[in-house]
């Protein structure tokens, strides 16, 4: 009889072997993505990429998501700053002995 782990493939297992891939690096320091992982990212001839490296790896993003991810941090880079602003300016409103003594009423 076969062992669970045997008969059902792992999700996680089966993503990492087929975006598993091994390259070589030419004399020119160029590398060939493998044509499974290609496809997986979408990427197609003349997508642009932006390669970084982390934690002694390489990370190979399309520009694409990149450029998504730098949109939505400065969109809550801008909230947050308005947000201070905000506070900032409505302090005094806010922050009254009148108002005090009319909440402590009722809490």
């Amino acid at each position: 009889m076969l062992n669970i782990m045997q008969k059902h493939i792992n999700k996680l297992s089966l993503t990492i072997l087929t975006m598993l891939g091994i390259v070589k690096l030419s004399s020119k320091g160029q590398l060939v993505i493998p044509e499974n992982i290609r496809s997986e990212l979408g990427l197609v001839e003349g997508s642009t990429c932006i390669l970084r490296t982390v934690d002694n790896k390489i990370i190979l993003e399309k520009t694409d998501d990149v450029e998504r991810k730098i949109a939505f941090l400065e969109q809550q880079k801008e909230r947050l700053g308005w947000s201070k602003l905000m506070e900032k300016s409505l302090k005094k409103v806010w922050d009254n002995e009148e108002d005090e003594n009319e909440w402590k009423k009722y809490l």
